[in-house]
């Protein structure tokens, strides 16, 4: 039972709101703060081991990448062709010429001027009669004499264009074709840079075209097929004039298709290493090595050179051979980006992994492939190129950050579920406490009501049992049968007050649990008429009322 103090303070129901508040609310608040405070550590905590070990992975992977592009820059010294991909070449420039190995792999090579070679007298004679007098005749025979008496090959060839030449404006274009496949005859001879073959054809062409000959389709497609498999030596200006010229001949239907955009980005970069070579001051020491990422054709090329005074040989490098770089972070379950100077990716995509496949996967396959985005938040390193020396900013990513922080999420489940139970049991025990004071609180009430009703049923007795015995002490009865009468109404209050007195212990029996009861059916007339009859024998009759419920009468059970 609650103590009536606490009764009396628990009676207003705002005190028992406040205790409710105070002893389940508040410390149930404080327990979800903390959990929350912790979880939020603990992810915080996570997010920490993530990023330590990329920022190691991120040093790893640095390190080693400087060691290979250096690697690929010494053995550039190495005569030896090393096997490289079809999107990759070395390119060697000195003085006098820029060669390339493996032999083809560039659309086109930079020309290097040899300067201005002495001329023979009769080859000036020669074209200051076809371009000046216009006698083209008389060149042609100046021509052929220097043609057939010349010892250099070089003059030779000069001599026979010329002829071919002054034929074609004279009208003998017939005779100019005979003399173009005599100038075909001296194959890789070089006439102003250029293969004196692909001259001889390419006017082969031209003259064809200008007569009209069937035979310029078969022609115009043979030179094509040597451009487009790289059979001359050009620098980009001859290549594009050649190039373009032919695919006019071409006839309907004929195959076009060029070198693709890598192909012409690798000659491109070729341009760069000549640059390189010529921006030293002759007789100063250059660095040994260096590294550089261009951006050519929507493409990245990356160009390793070992250069001195002398020469300049440089890998020029294209995605492929870049790529075979990914070796390098294949087993450390990170996503790895090379970005240049301008933000482009060379290498995977900024925070992206390859779409339908586990991000494990992803990590070690095609990074240029990458397409999908990494989730907002999730750890990376950045290292620029300034720190670390490469020729991109580097950028690592975990594979799985999220099963890396699936622990942290199993416990962060762990704690928001004891939170949830913690919740139940709040408002569980907010019912049963709120229940049980009110319940409390009404058995008070009925206590004190019942104390009431017994005051008042202990007061009637008392006071007429008061009232005859001062009778009876003051001798003030009237007669025998009064005193009679009162000694037998004394016996009756006694009775009531011992029946009181019984049924205040059979309550404190039943408030104890120890009273037993035995469940029998009962007349709820029979028990009336019992209560009315002892009534009447102290108040009077009562035959109305039990007549009226003995007609009513109604079984029920009761315990005895």
């Amino acid at each position: 039972m609650v103590p009536l103090s606490l009764r009396a303070w628990l009676k207003p129901p705002r005190h028992l709101l406040a205790l409710f508040v105070v002893v389940i609310v508040v410390p149930a608040v404080a327990l979800a703060w903390l959990a929350a405070r912790t979880v939020e550590q603990d992810g915080a905590l996570a997010r920490q081991r993530v990023q330590d070990r990329l920022d190691g992975a991120a040093s790893r992977i640095a390190l080693e990448l400087a060691r290979r592009l250096d690697e690929a820059a010494h053995a550039l010294a190495d005569p030896a062709d090393e096997a490289l991909p079809g999107d990759s070449a070395i390119v060697t420039v000195t003085r006098d010429a820029v060669t390339q190995r493996p032999a083809g792999r560039l659309v086109y090579l930079p020309f290097v001027p040899q300067g201005d070679r002495a001329r023979p007298g009769p080859l000036e004679t020669a074209e200051a009669m076809e371009w000046r007098a216009r006698d083209y005749s008389g060149a042609a025979r100046a021509y052929r004499q220097l043609a057939d008496r010349s010892a250099s090959l070089a003059d030779r060839a000069a001599a026979l264009l010329g002829l071919a030449r002054s034929l074609r404006k004279g009208g003998s274009a017939r005779e100019a074709l005979a003399v173009y496949d005599e100038l075909a005859q001296l194959g890789a001879l070089r006439i102003d840079g250029v293969p004196a073959d692909l001259i001889a054809r390419h006017a082969r062409c031209a003259t064809l075209a200008e007569l009209r000959s069937p035979e310029l389709g078969a022609q115009a497609s043979a030179v094509f097929a040597g451009l487009r498999q790289r059979r001359w030596t050009l620098d980009r200006a001859w290549y594009e004039l050649y190039t373009s010229e032919t695919l006019a001949w071409l006839p309907p239907g004929a195959a076009r298709d060029l070198p693709d955009a890598a192909a012409f980005a690798l000659a491109d970069a070729a341009d760069e290493v000549v640059r390189l070579h010529r921006e030293q001051s002759p007789g100063t020491a250059a660095p040994a090595t260096g590294r550089r990422t261009l951006w050519l054709r929507d493409r990245p090329v990356l160009l390793l050179w070992q250069r001195t005074p002398e020469r300049t040989t440089a890998l020029i490098a294209g995605p492929a051979w870049v790529q075979s770089l990914a070796s390098v972070w294949a087993r450390q379950r990170v996503i790895v980006s090379l970005i240049d100077a301008e933000s482009h990716a060379v290498l995977g995509e900024p925070g992206a992994r390859r779409p339908g496949s586990s991000p494990a996967v992803a990590a070690e396959s095609d990074p240029l492939t990458s397409v999908v985005r990494l989730s907002p938040g999730e750890p990376v390193v950045v290292r620029p190129a300034s720190e670390t020396g490469l020729p991109w900013t580097l950028r690592v990513a975990s594979a799985d950050a999220a099963g890396e922080l699936a622990a942290s999420a199993g416990q962060q489940r762990i704690v928001f579920g004891g939170l949830g139970v913690i919740a139940i049991l709040v408002v569980v025990g907010g019912f049963v406490v709120a229940r049980a004071a009110f319940r409390e609180l009404e058995v008070a009430r009925l206590q004190r009501e019942f104390v009431a009703a017994v005051s008042h049923e202990f007061r009637s007795p008392l006071t007429s049992m008061k009232h005859l015995v001062e009778m009876l002490d003051e001798d003030a009865v009237p007669s025998e049968d009064r005193r009679r009468l009162y000694y037998r109404v004394l016996a009756q209050e006694t009775n009531r007050l011992q029946r009181l007195v019984e049924d205040l212990l059979d309550f404190q029996r039943m408030e104890a649990g120890r009273a037993v009861y035995t469940m029998a059916p009962l007349d709820t007339a029979e028990l009336v008429e019992s209560v009315a009859t002892a009534f009447a024998a102290q108040h009077g009759a009562v035959d109305r009322v039990v007549a009226r419920v003995a007609r009513r009468g109604v079984m029920v059970r009761a315990g005895l």
